[in-house]
């Protein structure tokens, strides 16, 4: 979990009159100035401005006291800060840190009983949650969001005890329909979410219901490309000293073929990540979505490419980089056509597509996983790159149809047996050296 900072709370004394004060705590942070007074007085005389606390003096035996209330205010306040990351405003703040303090009651909330209002409790939740990801954020926001269109298009009753198999079936009908059209995998992404929020909603013992541990939509296997080595070697090689945009947008996704990072990393690319371990570089970083440090090797044409930008890559939007690179893809001339399997609306889709028109950033990290593969590379090397946590997620991740395969087995079986037959060989030595003794 990362460090969050935390701003000095102060105390300083205020409204003297006769020689006595009223201690004022002072916070200031980005939202403003949080100022009060926690109900301490205390003599000038007596108060230590550089401890910002009470002298112990036999006249005032309550002054132990004070200093306790104004070590729990600035414990208070620091919990509050951190909990919400300083994304409360003043008021806000306020207001809670008199909850914890028992200044102020606070009031009952009213229990949450509807799906829709507690996806919206969960992701302001998460939104001050420190070191949630922002991914994470996002997605929950986006189901949140469908939940409730589809529960105010189609008004249906969100109740949690109302979560049943009639909800999955028409909200998967739901998101099926015009003009959403989703496809299954994405609705599958969907009811995973909403079996997370199920779940915790129970946790909280806000419902008993679990018909949703059976909201699954099945999976199905749609069309993603790796390039190969080849057809890597075909880009780098391509003359665009004409081009400094596509050149540009050329090496930003080969830097991302040769380290396999995504898009949001690899874009992410500055001169200290580059380290040197017993003469060998590598590439260090912390990915964006798992914040997981991960270590890569340099591979030649990755040390020309870094070196000719002196280690800090161009910078391209990803949106404008997945449209470039379709450009960039029809001039190194991969226009042979594809069978493409899609789903649209839950249904099975197929056409033929032109291989540049389905290039994006992701092509990137898939090419590299696939080419280290094929190369005989073991998985659980490359795993340590990609992030892949199990051997079934990575062969499903990687890009190898059935004749690569075939080809690799074919391989492998060769290189097996040579090995089996010279260890055979090995051991039939000693006994033809014995017979001719």
């Amino acid at each position: 979990m990362p460090r969050v900072l935390v701003p000095k709370v102060r105390f300083n004394l205020n409204q003297v009159e006769n020689g006595e004060g009223y201690v004022l705590a002072i916070f200031r942070y980005s939202k403003g100035v949080l100022r009060f007074n926690p109900g301490a007085k205390v003599e000038v005389k007596y108060w230590d401005a550089k401890a910002q606390r009470a002298r112990y003096t036999p006249k005032h035996p309550e002054y132990p006291h004070v200093n306790q209330l104004l070590n729990e205010v600035d414990s208070v306040i620091t919990r509050i800060y951190w909990e919400t990351n300083g994304g409360l405003p003043v008021e806000d703040f306020r207001k809670e840190t008199f909850f914890r303090l028992g200044r102020i009651e606070k009031p009952k909330e009213e229990k949450i009983t509807t799906l829709t209002a507690f996806a919206n409790l969960y992701v302001e939740e998460r939104k001050n949650s420190i070191g949630a990801k922002r991914g994470i954020k996002v997605v929950l926001n986006t189901v949140a969001g469908h939940l409730s269109n589809f529960s105010q298009t189609e008004r249906f009753n969100m109740e949690f005890e109302r979560i049943d198999h009639n909800f999955f079936k028409r909200f998967k009908n739901w998101m099926y329909s015009p003009p959403r059209e989703f496809s299954a995998n994405y609705a599958n992404k969907v009811f995973a979410v909403v079996r997370q929020l199920m779940a915790e909603a129970k946790r909280r013992k806000l419902h008993s219901n679990e018909d949703y541990k059976d909201f699954t939509v099945k999976k199905e296997e749609v069309t993603h490309i790796a390039l190969d080595w080849l057809e890597l070697k075909t880009l780098y090689d391509l003359d665009l000293s004409a081009n400094t945009r596509l050149e540009r947008v050329r090496d930003i996704f080969l830097i991302g073929c040769y380290t396999g990072l995504r898009y949001s990393d690899f874009s992410r690319i500055k001169p200290e990540n580059f380290i040197e371990v017993e003469g060998e570089k590598m590439l260090e970083i912390t990915t964006q979505k798992k914040s997981e440090r991960v270590t890569i090797p340099f591979q030649p044409e990755l040390t020309y490419l870094l070196t000719k930008y002196d280690f800090n890559p161009p910078k391209i939007s990803g949106q404008k980089l997945n449209e470039y690179l379709k450009e960039l893809g029809e001039l190194a001339g991969m226009t042979e056509k594809i069978l493409v399997i899609t789903n649209k609306a839950g249904n099975k889709v197929e056409s033929l597509v032109e291989k540049y028109k389905l290039i994006t950033t992701h092509v990137a990290r898939r090419s590299f996983a696939t080419n280290l593969f094929l190369l005989g590379v073991p998985a659980i090397n490359i795993m340590k790159i990609t992030g892949h946590t199990t051997e079934k997620m990575f062969m499903g991740y990687i890009r190898v149809d059935g004749r690569k395969n075939a080809q690799l087995m074919s391989k492998e079986i060769a290189q097996k047996r040579k090995e089996r037959q010279e260890q055979d060989k090995k051991q039939d030595q000693p006994d033809k050296d014995q017979e001719k003794k």
